[in-house]
């Protein structure tokens, strides 16, 4: 039994998702619990942008960079309105923004801003529309600064519009970290 449970915890460590610990997500609301939202013609869909801490992270935040991909245009179809918590802003949200907070943030959730997106056609943002927490397509840069100075690495979240199922509509994308199968694991014993 204690070998079945072994290889069990095996399978699920390697064969699983790795899920980062400090990322920049985008959020439905402000406390960071869903990573989805419904649009409707002549209503504004709001998309909060947090930096989400974990418990080694070390000071404040004092400066961040990203992009997000797949960020819709202005036209016809709606209007997006980004409003950041400072305003110390370099660059497009759309190709690369670095923030900058002479008030640092603190953890576990940083709020860096928000992003309105107020739909007129329906067809504008339509079922599963993804949008992703990417590196800066300036400087290939997607990173927090804590108040000591450092530059530290972070993974990006995701936000999905008209999610037709939730259950896949994950705020961090799925990685996988290794393919094993069953027999690969009981060859380990």
């Amino acid at each position: 039994m204690r070998k079945l449970l072994t290889s069990l915890l095996v399978l699920a460590l390697t064969g699983g998702v790795a899920v980062a610990d400090t990322y920049i997500g985008l959020f439905a609301d402000g406390q960071a619990s869903h990573c989805y939202a419904p649009t409707a013609a002549y209503t504004t869909t709001r998309v909060h942008v947090i930096a989400w801490l974990d418990a080694s992270w070390v000071g404040q935040i004092s400066a961040c960079e990203f992009y997000v991909e797949n960020y819709p245009l202005d036209g016809p179809g709606g209007i997006v309105t980004p409003v950041w918590s400072t305003p110390l802003v370099i660059g497009y949200v759309n190709y690369g923004i670095a923030l900058a907070f002479p008030n640092p943030l603190n953890g576990p959730l940083a709020y860096l801003g928000r992003m309105d997106f107020y739909c007129i056609d329906p067809a504008w943002l339509g079922d599963n529309y993804a949008l992703a927490v990417r590196p800066s397509r300036q400087s290939d840069t997607l990173a927090l600064v804590n108040t000591l100075g450092e530059t530290i690495p972070v993974a990006g979240g995701q936000f999905t519009f008209n999610c037709t199922n939730p259950s896949a509509c994950d705020c961090l994308e799925s990685v996988a970290t290794a393919d094993m199968s069953i027999s690969n694991v009981k060859a380990l014993y």
